[in-house]
Order: C-alpha cells, then sequence, then structure tokens
C-alpha cells in the first residue's frame, strides 16, 4: 500500500541512518486541536504519531490548538466547562490540546492581552486525564 505522508518511524529510521543512536532528533510539530482530534482518537487505539512519539520519547509541539483563533468563537461556555469547569472557551481548547502525555509545547501566537493571560492561566491546572479525554472526543466526535 502506497502513502501519501511520512510517518514518526519513517523519520526515526531517517535520523538513525544518518547519526545513528545518538541523533539529535527529538521532536514533532503536529497540529492538535478541538477540530483535529483525529491524533487523539489515533492515540487511544494505541497508533498514529502522538501514540508513536510518547513510545520513542519524541515530544509533540501541538501547532494550531486554537485552530487560527476560530475555536475562541466557536467553542460554547457549556463545552468549555465540560472539559473543566471554570475554564473560558480559549483556555478549555488549550488545555485539551495539552493533556496527551506526549506534548511538551503548545505553540501559540497571542496578539492580544487577553490571549496571553488565556495561554498562561492553563499552567496552573493539571492535564485531562485520557479517560477525559476520551470523553471529551465522543461528545464532540
Amino acid at each position: 500500500m502506497e502513502r501519501d505522508f511520512f510517518t514518526l518511524s519513517d523519520f526515526l529510521t531517517a535520523a538513525r541512518e544518518v547519526g545513528g543512536d545518538a541523533h539529535h532528533f527529538k521532536a514533532i510539530q503536529l497540529p492538535v486541536s478541538i477540530v483535529r482530534i483525529s491524533p487523539l482518537l489515533e492515540s487511544q487505539n494505541e497508533t498514529g504519531p502522538l501514540w508513536d512519539a510518547l513510545q520513542e520519547n519524541i515530544e509533540v509541539h501541538v501547532s494550531s490548538p486554537l485552530y487560527g483563533g476560530d475555536l475562541v468563537k466557536a467553542i460554547s461556555q457549556e463545552l468549555a466547562d465540560f472539559i473543566q469547569k471554570g475554564l473560558t472557551p480559549a483556555q478549555a481548547a488549550l488545555l485539551f490540546a495539552r493533556s496527551h502525555p506526549a506534548v511538551k509545547r503548545l505553540l501559540t501566537s497571542p496578539s492580544n492581552n487577553n490571549q496571553l493571560t488565556d495561554t498562561l492561566a492553563i499552567q496552573q491546572y493539571t492535564d485531562l486525564s485520557s479517560e477525559q479525554i476520551r470523553k471529551i472526543c465522543a461528545a464532540i466526535g
């Protein structure tokens, strides 16, 4: 079967061929958000890039956790409270995107103080459990 994409395994094979076991391939960037839940769903089935990264000790840097800012307007307060009571929609979306164990960084680009405040505010919250992620994915899926 031909693929039109590279897997993490493909990149790790190339890194090992070039640099041996001491290669410096340590992280991947991947879009994960409430509207891009497929990496989370795949991981729950022990497949996909998040699962592979976790198994290979590769960091995941999540891009587009707010889907270009569109999620801030699209998430209802009801959904935000379902994710974590008391969070704003932006904070809930950021916490959701950050909560997989392979995720080490959220790549955001706040353009105003409110966005920066939302980004910084989630640092005080514990990541969602895999069961919470599963329930959220089922609710929005």
